[in-house]
């Protein structure tokens, strides 16, 4: 009588004699470094809210969080799609992320933290001193995972708002000469969906 599971319980399945849903720490997921945290915790308290009073059952939901005014969690409570996204885009476009830009990842690792530090802070040096109106460079920063088998991390995010040759040569030229490096390595994602 009692379902008891992690957060793939909310994906899509039919329970149909679910009248309760109780969800513990529901704002956890607003505490990681990534400004789609309030996109996927939205996504997941609507999908779990859904599973309770299918049929013709009355459903019901608990959330237990520490933000009860955050708005992803307020909002969707109420199931209220169209504030959410209102909201969203305009915190989106405020805080300059997608759909407003387009991202730039580079991922820094050496085995030397200090090597590491001083040439992540040279790259951003690098780009901000191109006086390139077209971007906007956030770091370097301490990732939430900063060290991982044996390699320091740091990581530089690059915003832009239109394809921009000169920015496209410069990571081109950054790839080409860390490419033979065994004591540096850089990564380099477009536009990435987790960082």
């Amino acid at each position: 009588d009692i379902l008891i599971g992690t957060q793939m319980i909310a994906k899509g399945h039919d329970f149909p004699n679910v009248t309760l849903v109780g969800v513990v720490l529901a704002d956890i997921g607003l505490l990681m470094p990534n400004f789609r945290n309030t996109e996927r915790v939205f996504s997941l308290l609507t999908q779990v809210i859904g599973r309770s009073g299918r049929n013709k059952k009355i459903g019901e939901a608990i959330i237990q969080t520490y933000l009860p005014n955050n708005y992803a969690i307020r909002l969707a409570s109420k199931q209220n799609y169209n504030s959410f996204f209102n909201t969203e885009m305009r915190v989106r476009k405020t805080t300059q992320y997608p759909p407003y830009v387009h991202l730039i990842l580079l991922t820094i690792k050496s085995k030397k933290e200090k090597k590491l530090i001083g040439i992540a802070r040279q790259i951003a040096i690098d780009l901000i001193t191109q006086k390139n109106e077209n971007i906007k460079v956030v770091g370097p920063s301490k990732p939430y995972v900063s060290y991982e088998k044996k390699w320091y991390v740091r990581k530089i995010l690059i915003k832009y708002k239109k394809k921009d040759q000169k920015l496209r040569k410069y990571i081109q030229e950054l790839l080409e000469t860390f490419a033979n490096q065994s004591t540096i390595k850089v990564f380099i994602n477009v536009d990435p969906f987790d960082f």
